[in-house]
């Protein structure tokens, strides 16, 4: 039993001396190529300046010119790309600027009709009461003040008879009721300047 396990910690051993050689082997192999490769390089650095001294003056000004110009465009390039964002024309500060403004007062309209959205429907539900069919009631454009207390649009409605009466001009109210064709036109008139469109209202 002794022998047996003694042959096996001999046969672990032996394993281990051969890994170790064998790594051991691999990191010379690698160093060795280092080297090599460091040589290489170096002839080729020396190389390349033995035939950089054998050219004539005006050859060598060249080169070094030609090689100082790629390394300042090279350079300048990003420099130039952020001076010509940080520094724009006045026309293009003007532009930006008016953007800009157009989106922050385009960004208050909409939140100014968003927050009034609900009373905006409420005063459409209670407009669609006074028509004869309110369920028939198809609105294929509407526009309302920012405050939702007036709405001005199209109606298209059955009558009585169960017949659609066409597509009729309305405003509505909650002071002046439901105003039709051109009664409704002229009430929304004295508004024109303050109605925004509301297609979220509409129906076709």
């Amino acid at each position: 039993m002794f022998g047996k396990n003694y042959q096996k910690e001999l046969a672990k051993i032996q394993v281990l001396e051969y890994e170790k050689k064998a790594k051991a082997a691999a990191a010379q192999a690698a160093s060795e190529k280092r080297q090599a490769k460091a040589a290489a390089s170096q002839v080729r650095a020396e190389a390349r300046s033995e035939a950089f001294k054998a050219l004539p003056t005006s050859t060598k000004i060249s080169q070094t010119l030609g090689g100082l110009i790629a390394l300042g465009f090279l350079l300048g390039l990003p420099l130039f790309g952020l001076y010509s964002c940080v520094h724009k024309t006045p026309e293009e500060q003007a532009r930006v600027y008016q953007q800009e403004e157009n989106k922050r007062a385009a960004d208050q309209e909409q939140a100014l009709i968003d927050a009034h959205a609900e009373a905006a429907r409420k005063l459409k539900t209670k407009m669609m009461e006074s028509l004869k069919d309110p369920e028939s009631a198809k609105f294929p454009w509407m526009s309302m003040l920012l405050d939702g207390t007036l709405l001005c649009g199209y109606v298209n409605s059955k009558n009585s008879f169960g017949a659609y009466t066409g597509k009729e001009f309305f405003s509505y109210d909650e002071t002046n009721g439901l105003l039709m064709r051109q009664r409704g036109i002229n009430h929304c008139d004295r508004y024109k300047n303050d109605l925004h469109r509301a297609p979220w209202l509409e129906t076709k």
